[in-house]
């Protein structure tokens, strides 16, 4: 990492949005056009979407962790898809690239001043925390004392009090950005859930949840919430016996549910799954997240075949603790934990900036170079027209086609540089979003496509539109009736990356034909709550 850090002040390339452009488009193009229609990654993905945590998160906040959410940018995804192939996949080094690695290390530098400043985490990290945090030694050793005392207390099997030891093996906690990026760049859902974004435009975000040390897998528990009713709890890991928690069930049961009744009314749902965890020094409850009541979310120790009377509140309530230590679990913990992270004779993978400087190093020589040639940024034109013209005299005297053409190369390389070091691009890249519906302020989807824009005011469309509700309650405009028909409308206008409004588009389905993005005349509110309306912006 120390040769990475001492080159962030180097810039990516020009071209920076043609690798992740680049991915998008080879990943949307292998995409199955009915891939909803089968139990696929992508229908999971979409299934659970609306109950993604940065939708429901404003409206439950008093009622679970405080949690930050950093917007994943489309480049940002490409980098993590690119990483993971290299590291993971068996991908040549050349699909990481140079503007990869800049991404990667902002990204690093974003969630480590997001820790600081929102959890108040130490400057420096401590020990198990470095870049290379996934350590399996440190986590085999911390697993091993865990499983000391499991043995002591639990007095069950050996491959149950594994589990039990694995399960309290805190290996998800961060408190920098480059442990954070460990876990990020090893994640093969992280990676499977940012392909399916790039391929379907539904964007990702790093959350990033307050550490309760209480909070211990065998106390959370997976309510299943029927028509406003609470007719099911299993033990969220049905996988261990815990034999503690039967003297506790009827405490847990009573925490859980007075806890769920204060937070059910802002759910918005009256059906819908809803994880609590259980602290037992209190014997309060918390909500640790919500989802679907549908298959796509695991029963644990229901079914949605065999039990779904139960679920359905047609039959009488259940809670249900795991009583029976399951056949071949020592099998399971050889095979899942030991063998795969703790045996000495595996070869570990590389911490996930390993490839950094190499990928870095041959781009680095040339910034050197350049520095060395403008020197205190004197005479700029004339040093690089210098280069031109010596390099090509030098092809020239060498007679050499094969050589000339290397010269020439170098020299356009060189010049390239030398004008994005000196003259970068100035672009345009953000556009002015006018927005209407469940993308404004308060409403869902608001969170998941809008976190990272600049708002703008309240304003007012300058003509009549059509504007329309669906039979799901989605507001649309109708584009083919006559200019001028409708009526005026109100909502929000945004300063958005063209980046961002590219994944909408994708998100929307405007590839697809599902709806089409046009730029329109509108005017923002000026005034105490927006009685007068001022100037005229132009707006998609």
């Amino acid at each position: 990492m120390d040769f990475v850090r001492k080159v962030t002040g180097l810039q990516p390339s020009v071209h920076s949005e043609t690798g992740f452009e680049s991915t998008a488009q080879r990943l949307r193009a292998e995409a199955s056009t009915d891939e909803k229609t089968y139990n696929s990654e992508h229908r999971l993905r979409a299934e659970n979407l609306a109950w993604d945590i940065d939708v429901w998160y404003r409206r439950l906040a008093p009622y679970t962790f405080e949690s930050v959410f950093l917007p994943l940018s489309l480049p940002e995804a490409a980098a993590i898809v690119h990483s993971y192939d290299v590291n993971w996949r068996g991908k040549p080094l050349t699909t990481l690239t140079r503007d990869d690695v800049f991404v990667l290390q902002r990204l690093e530098n974003r969630i480590d001043e997001a820790l600081k400043s929102s959890f108040q985490t130490p400057r420096e990290s401590t020990g198990d925390a470095s870049s290379a945090f996934m350590d399996f030694v440190v986590a085999h050793r911390k697993t091993e004392a865990q499983l000391a005392s499991v043995a002591y207390t639990t007095n069950t099997s050996v491959g149950n009090e594994k589990l039990i030891a694995v399960a309290r093996t805190p290996t998800l906690k961060v408190d920098s950005g480059a442990a954070a990026m460990s876990l990020l760049l090893s994640s093969e859902r992280v990676f499977t859930d940012v392909v399916d974004w790039l391929k379907y435009g539904e964007p990702e975000q790093i959350v990033l949840r307050k550490w309760e040390a209480r909070l211990l897998l065998e106390y959370e528990f997976r309510c299943f919430v029927w028509k406003g009713k609470i007719t099911a709890i299993s033990q969220y890991d049905h996988y261990c016996v815990y034999p503690h928690l039967a003297a506790q069930q009827l405490a847990i049961k009573n925490a859980i549910t007075a806890h769920w009744r204060k937070f059910h009314h802002a759910v918005g749902q009256e059906s819908y799954c809803a994880d609590l965890v259980y602290f037992p020094d209190t014997k309060k409850a918390m909500l640790v997240e919500i989802s679907p009541f549908l298959p796509c979310t695991g029963p644990a120790m229901f079914s949605w075949v065999t039990d779904i009377r139960v679920l359905h509140g047609e039959d009488p309530f259940e809670f249900r603790l795991n009583n029976t230590i399951r056949p071949q679990i020592e099998d399971l913990v050889e095979a899942q934990w030991e063998d795969r992270w703790c045996s000495s004779n595996r070869e570990h993978p590389l911490p996930y900036d390993h490839y950094w400087a190499t990928v870095l190093e041959n781009g680095t020589k040339w910034e050197e170079l350049a520095k060395q040639l403008v020197g205190q940024h004197k005479q700029k034109f004339l040093v690089a027209c210098a280069a031109g013209l010596a390099t090509t005299g030098c092809s020239r005297l060498m007679g050499s086609k094969m050589f000339g053409a290397s010269l020439v190369a170098c020299s356009s390389m060189l010049a390239a540089l030398l004008w994005q070091t000196f003259f970068p691009l100035q672009k345009n890249d953000s556009e002015v979003l006018f927005v209407y519906g469940t993308l404004q302020r308060g409403f869902h989807w608001h969170d998941k496509f809008l976190a990272g824009a600049e708002y703008l005011g309240l304003a007012q469309s300058a003509t009549p539109l059509p504007l329309v509700v669906g039979e799901c309650g989605v507001p649309y405009v109708l584009g083919d009736l006559p200019s001028g028909s409708g009526k005026l409308i109100r909502g929000e206008l945004w300063q958005v990356s063209s980046i961002a409004l590219r994944g909408m588009d994708s998100y929307e389905g405007c590839s697809k034909g599902y709806y089409e993005r046009r730029k329109l005349r509108f005017r923002l509110f000026r005034g105490e709550r927006g009685k007068t309306l001022g100037i005229s912006e132009q707006a998609w």
